[in-house]
């Protein structure tokens, strides 16, 4: 089956059952030497953590635009794109690297092999699941239930033949092989379900509280059974004290949950654009209370994707302003070698361990895998994928080199505020006091120019206090009353808004100050 009889990018594949082949015009498998440069513009890589040894799958005419990975790794589902006659071809295609074999994909995949290559597939009207190690082009069961219009569904693996379904609110133990539904009889709020170390799950998820903005963590504990061990609110009102990143980032334990937000006065500049006075909040789900949170003075462009559990539980990465730190569920803190550039990323194995740069090293940079950059080596032009994971046992590191998708960005944080992460414990007060660096002096100004009229003088040491009220980044010179036409370096744009020990307020430029004591 060519690409040129694959449907248009904006209509479902003409295929009637959720996978078809073997196909002969899949990903193709090769082998290259750790110091030679692939000349395919993308394509999916493993590396052998331990021999060095380097599997390559590119496609064979287009351009891969994603890709996903099954635990195991020996399953992936890529996707790729080219144009044909003038027309937009996309299609899907799941890989069995133990055998070679490709075959399309008629069906959304929603639940990725399992450790014995059970497949969920999804179609508009059903969902069945594939024994892809048996007969894949055969259904193997249907499950008795309605696909809830276009809504997401998330697929929680238990055991080689059991799984919790999610959508549309409501939950689902479904037997894989037989195609037995039954609802786990709970109240519909929340899709998914998060696996945890022990064979329990986890279930959290922001509400909202009454007719305003206000909003509350609601979170469940399960046993291994699906019978509910712990659950309750936390309420986030006082403890993050302005938009929270909705990306909640539970442990591998189950034990704690964490999420993104800011402190008052730091005034979202956009969506996906920085963050200011950046906070990092941790939770118990045993006992639902705020535990503490880590707050940052400084503006951010601040990657959820950053945020990131250790094998062990025992913290999370958080991007800081001139790099990355752990984050200990104590409270602790504890820097890490890594540079803005490029996010590191928690080995799901070993707490020790981390993903850098297309290699696996530890908190000393010595490395675990043979000491290629990869993401380096490979740049020629194109962009990274931020996907790139190792296995779960960490014998293998797989990474993508697609189109269409930005590079693998650090957290492009600004601090002039300086570097410091200040831990907070409640009750919070959330007042942000800030001093006049040593050895300076601070002008405090009408409006948020060094041309506006002077208001106050502050002098080293002097204490003030961060007001709330209009955005501190000024995003264009008109703003900030300069040139029309200059453009602004990313950190001269960030002015403060202040009041001094005598009521006085104004404008000070950023880079004057520091927490206070």
């Amino acid at each position: 089956m060519g690409a040129s009889a694959t449907p248009a990018a904006d209509q479902a594949p003409a295929v009637d059952r959720p996978v078809s082949g073997p196909i002969d015009d899949g990903p193709l498998r090769g082998r290259i030497a750790l110091d030679e440069v692939p000349e395919e513009p993308s394509g999916v890589a493993f590396l052998d953590v331990a021999s060095g040894e380097l599997e390559l799958w590119t496609p064979p005419s287009g351009e891969m635009t994603s890709v996903r990975f099954g635990d195991r790794g020996r399953w992936f589902v890529a996707s790729t794109f080219e144009y044909v006659d003038g027309a937009s071809i996309w299609r899907s295609t799941l890989t069995d690297r133990l055998s070679g074999s490709s075959y399309l994909v008629g069906w959304e995949l929603v639940g990725m092999p399992n450790e014995r290559g059970l497949a969920v597939f999804r179609s508009d009207d059903s969902f069945a699941v594939v024994d892809l190690e048996g007969a894949p082009g055969d259904v193997l069961s249907r499950f008795d239930l309605p696909v809830v219009g276009i809504e997401g569904v998330t697929i929680t693996p238990v055991d080689a033949d059991r799984a919790i379904l999610g959508q549309a609110g409501a939950l689902y133990w479904l037997e894989l092989r037989t195609g037995l539904v039954t609802s786990m009889g709970l109240e519909a709020w929340g899709r998914g379900i998060q696996p945890a170390d022990d064979g329990a799950f986890v279930r959290v998820q922001w509400s909202r509280v009454g007719d305003g903005n206000a909003r509350e963590l609601r979170f469940q504990r399960f046993d291994g059974d699906g019978g509910i061990a712990v659950e309750g609110v936390i309420d986030p009102r006082g403890t993050t004290g302005g938009p929270y990143n909705g990306n909640l980032r539970v442990s591998p334990d189950g034990r704690w949950v964490a999420w993104q937000g800011q402190l008052p006065g730091g005034t979202p500049v956009g969506l996906g654009m920085p963050l200011m006075w950046p906070t990092v909040t941790i939770a118990s789900l045993d006992d639902g209370t705020v535990r503490f949170r880590a707050a940052q003075a400084s503006l951010t462009r601040y990657e959820s994707r950053a945020l990131g559990w250790l094998a062990d539980s025992s913290g999370l990465i958080i991007a800081t302003p001139d790099g990355y730190d752990v984050l200990g569920v104590d409270g602790s803190l504890r820097e890490l070698p890594f540079d803005l550039e490029v996010v590191p990323v928690a080995a799901p194995h070993d707490p020790g361990l981390f993903v850098y740069g297309g290699q696996v090293v530890d908190a000393a940079l010595t490395a675990a895998t043979p000491p290629v950059a990869l993401a380096e080596r490979w740049a020629n032009g194109i962009t990274w994928y931020r996907q790139q994971h190792l296995s779960p046992d960490g014998t293998e590191l797989r990474f993508a080199r697609l189109h269409f998708f930005a590079g693998d960005g650090g957290s492009g944080a600004v601090a002039p505020l300086g570097p410091d992460v200040r831990v907070e414990w409640p009750p919070f007060t959330d007042v942000q006091r800030l001093e006049v660096v040593g050895g300076t002096e601070a002008t405090v100004h009408a409006r948020p120019n060094e041309n506006a009229r002077v208001v106050a003088a502050l002098v080293s040491g002097a204490v003030v206090t961060h007001v709330a009220g209009r955005s501190d980044f000024c995003q264009s010179a008109r703003e900030c009353l300069i040139e029309p036409d200059r453009t602004l370096p990313f950190g001269e744009a960030w002015w403060l808004h202040v009041e001094s020990s005598d009521g006085t307020t104004g404008w000070a430029p950023s880079e004057r100050f520091r927490w206070a004591d």
